[in-house]
């Protein structure tokens, strides 16, 4: 294996506690590892994951690095909807990043996101599919259920500075409740490993697992951006090939309008 390669390495320690060895670590011992892997991934994204003020202009070579907002802007969130009777966004983006950098660029164009964390359909607003959980979603110490926390309910971190924030929402789920038992959440967040084995999440991530396959089957125009289909992610092949098995194409079928934006993680270089 190669573990150097920080994917591989995740999912080598999630297999070790599924299977309850680990060299000689005990059970205990690759619990906590698994969780020092999962800190050790939301840590350096809080640390390093620059959110830059929308309320303070950026020179123009600034404004050019900011790849989220520039693609919303292309993709334009105001005439996103198809305007058939209730508001239906027609877009809809699934992504393997743990990070909120997508998320803030949605917030900042006003637009409304779903996780799709459950299977009730909020109208209106664009499905932001994460595959692979976020940084923000936490556990609930009570039901179990995984809570999202929005943009609007984080608290960032200026460290000085006006042109830009960092945000330390996976250091601080336990400050935040659920709305449905009001008890705090807790820690890490739920982050799930580019494994073909994801049985563990099923029920946290299995409504978010459906909704990218029906998105799938929907879509007339799908668009990918830095993603090869690694070896140690064959979970995502077996969705994107199920998910994708439908009668609708542009040639058979051009009454519907709807596009996905398939956004993870880039390449390097």
């Amino acid at each position: 294996m190669d573990l150097d390669n920080i994917e591989t390495l995740f999912g080598s320690i999630e297999m070790a506690n599924i299977i309850d060895k680990f060299c000689d670590r005990t059970p205990e011992s690759i619990a906590n590892l698994r969780n020092s892997m999962i800190t050790l991934i939301y840590k350096t994204l809080e640390l390093t994951t620059r959110f830059y003020n929308p309320s303070i202009e950026l020179n123009n070579r600034l404004k050019r690095c900011v790849y989220h907002r520039f693609l919303l802007g292309l993709l334009d969130t105001k005439k996103m909807f198809s305007g058939k009777g209730k508001p239906a966004p027609e877009y809809s983006f699934i992504t393997f990043n743990y990070d909120l950098a997508l998320d803030q660029a949605l917030f900042l164009h006003q637009a409304k996101i779903d996780y799709c964390l459950s299977d009730k359909i909020q109208e209106g607003c664009f499905p932001l599919l994460k595959l692979h959980g976020s940084m923000n979603w936490g556990t609930c110490q009570e039901c179990g259920r995984t809570i999202p926390i929005e943009f609007n309910h984080m608290s960032p971190i200026t460290l000085g500075r006006e042109d830009f924030r960092l945000y330390d929402i996976g250091s601080e789920l336990d400050e935040h409740r659920c709305p449905s038992c009001d008890k705090p959440l807790k820690e890490p967040p739920v982050l799930v490993p580019p494994t073909w084995n994801k049985t563990k999440y099923n029920g946290a991530l299995s409504n978010v697992w459906k909704k990218a396959a029906q998105e799938l089957a929907t879509a007339e125009n799908i668009f990918v951006i830095g993603y090869s289909l690694p070896e140690t992610d064959s979970f995502f092949r077996y969705l994107f090939a199920l998910g994708t098995e439908s009668d609708l194409s542009p040639e058979k079928d051009t009454s519907q309008n709807v596009s996905m934006v398939v956004w993870m993680r880039p390449e390097r270089g």
